[in-house]
């Protein structure tokens, strides 16, 4: 027995050794090839189950290793299980060509073990060097810190220098998130300061993945359309509240700011927890001129670059008195939602002119590019070639900045004479030619007696009853009840009717829903029903809320009023503050039929 155990404890050093000599290590570098100042992964690898390994002092990396996670994974290979443990670092190198990552050490349970050279490529980046980046595009910041950090928010879009009051310029919000990273959106993303106006932003972004410097991160987009409200220098900046997990891990279970035991205890146990961060873009300074006076009579508050297209009517033939619809058209891009109907040059004794009706056909997903449709009712007072009356479009070009008038070409219809009715016909009394005149019948009296023979006849006045006459009393009686049932029903089945009969309820309900939000005093409710109520309105007469604030028909305290309105509106969307109840109703519903 002695010797037994005495051979199990001369073998036990010799089996230690060889169970420690069979852990190797390996490395590589990802990605390869790489580009200059990109942050690298380092993976090291060991052929085996580790707790956690550490730098030797006297051979340490030689260039310097930021570690950021570690994985373990098993496998069965011919019936044996195999393991591997994983260690990742970043680091970084600005030099070019191939590289060599020299060879270094690492402890394990007091012993030390060698890693291998690496080898990899860094190449030069071509896409950087050769198209330089333009100032006006936001990009990812080439610094450290931002290129590891864990999550980023930008602002992106092709703005100009300099901008004017009512210009609009589409814009995108994207927050990149580091794949590694988990996190919670507390709001989406609202703009800082009131001189610019953000819309268009859906409360559903574009989520995608991507690759920059090597690192996966998740990819929230937000289009958006800017349009400046205010004259001077401001800068564009927007922000995002969230959490994000955070590890309250260190290194020292006590450290000389604690003061809570429970702060305390988790650092020494590493528990997660979510850190509530407000992120920002970094701000893109710009001026903002206000349009230059004087302003021309035509001008209808467009700005951007448009085109009028030919002018087109519906009709083939154009009848005296009866109405046309002429339809002008005007393309491009800017600020659609602001455009006024241009103004009709015609001759008022030829033609009546009724306000037009416009519709917009949009070409991208924020209404800053495509066609607005004019259609005006158009009635010619006289026959005979009649010409048509002409468009003057005036808009103002940002890019030099001056106003721009565009006229239709001339042309002239042929109007036809009006259908005239058909002249009465006199009523005349059917008599026989057989019968006599009138004259010739001599009158009888009632009491009027004829002798035959030797008797006497009495003559009584005689009563003429037609036997068609209640008929065609019933016929004109039936034939009215036809006409006004006809009319009722093409009155109630036509688009107009149900279009006017779904705007009453859709009104009833929004009324219904503003009164019952007021009546629980939810002011974020209130506010809601309240917008809803306003857009749906400016919507019915072909105007927005951002057409209202550029509008210099209404005076300055109202769109001050409005302008506070829609933030109250914008802040209560994603519960940045609590947001009390208007103290009166009908002052609320006042207010907004005063923009209606």
């Amino acid at each position: 027995m002695k010797q037994r155990w005495l051979l199990f404890f001369s073998f036990f050093p010799i089996t230690v050794w060889g169970s420690s000599a069979d852990i190797r290590f390996t490395a590589q570098v990802q990605p390869n090839p790489a580009t200059p100042n990109q942050y690298l992964r380092f993976i090291l690898t060991a052929n085996a189950s580790l707790d956690d390994i550490s730098f030797s002092q006297k051979n340490p990396p030689a260039i310097p290793l930021q570690r950021v996670g570690k994985s373990s994974r098993m496998s069965y290979e011919n019936g044996r299980s195999t393991h591997a443990t994983s260690w990742i670092f970043l680091f970084k190198t600005s030099q070019v060509g191939h590289i060599t990552f020299p060879s270094f050490s690492v402890l394990y349970k007091g012993e030390s073990y060698t890693v291998p050279a690496t080898h990899f490529t860094v190449q030069p980046d071509s896409a950087t060097s050769a198209t330089p980046k333009s100032s006006n595009q936001q990009v990812i910041s080439s610094s450290p810190n931002e290129r590891i950090s864990k999550a980023q928010l930008l602002l992106s879009g092709s703005f100009p220098k300099r901008w004017y009051v009512g210009q609009c310029c589409p814009a995108n919000v994207q927050l990149l998130v580091n794949a590694r990273v988990r996190g919670q959106l507390n709001s989406y993303p609202h703009k800082q300061g009131d001189k610019f106006s953000a819309s268009k932003m859906t409360e559903d972004p574009k989520k995608e993945s991507t690759v920059h410097n090597g690192e996966s991160y998740g990819l929230l987009s937000w289009p958006t359309l800017l349009t400046a409200l205010q004259s001077g220098n401001t800068s564009l900046s927007f922000s995002v509240d969230m959490e994000i997990e955070q590890a309250s891990r260190s290194n020292a279970l006590f450290e000389e700011d604690d003061e809570d035991p429970l702060s305390i205890l988790k650092k020494g146990l590493g528990v997660i927890q979510m850190e509530p961060q407000t992120l920002k873009t970094k701000p893109y300074y710009v001026e903002v001129l206000p349009l230059p006076l004087p302003q021309p009579k035509e001008f209808t508050q467009a700005i951007g670059q448009f085109q009028l297209l030919p002018l087109k009517t519906f009709e083939t033939e154009f009848i005296q008195h009866e109405p046309i619809s002429l339809t002008v058209d005007v393309t491009g891009s800017g600020n659609f939602e602001a455009i006024q109907a241009p103004s009709l040059q015609y001759d008022p004794q030829y033609w009546r002119a009724y306000d037009p009706k416009k519709h917009f056909e949009s070409t991208d997903s924020l209404g800053f590019k495509g066609t607005m449709h004019f259609t005006y009712t158009l009635v010619p007072l006289k026959e005979g070639n009649v010409p048509l009356p002409s468009v003057t479009f005036c808009f103002f070009n940002p890019v030099n900045g001056q106003y721009e008038t565009l006229t239709s070409e001339s042309k002239a219809l042929s109007v036809k004479p009006a259908i005239r009715q058909p002249s009465s016909i006199p009523t005349t009394s059917a008599v026989s030619p057989s019968s006599p005149s009138a004259e010739e019948i001599p009158a009888k009296d009632s009491s009027s007696e004829s002798s035959i023979g030797e008797h006497t006849i009495t003559m009584e006045p005689i009563t003429w009853v037609s036997s068609t006459s209640l008929f065609w009393w019933i016929q004109g009686f039936l034939s009215i009840v036809v006409i006004i049932g006809g009319w009722r029903y093409r009155k109630t089945h036509t688009n107009n009717y149900r279009m006017q009969q779904a705007s009453k309820q859709q009104l009833q309900r929004l009324q219904r829903t503003l009164q019952e939000a007021f009546r629980q005093k939810d002011g974020v409710g209130v506010y809601t029903a309240a917008h809803e109520y306003l857009e749906w309105k400016l919507q019915k007469r072909g105007s927005s809320i951002t057409a209202i604030l550029q509008d210099s028909r209404f005076s300055e305290e109202q769109r001050k009023r409005l302008q506070n309105f829609e933030q109250t509106y914008q802040a209560s969307r994603f519960g940045q503050m609590s947001i009390e109840c208007p103290p009166s109703l009908k002052e609320m519903q006042q207010f907004l039929d005063s923009f209606s």
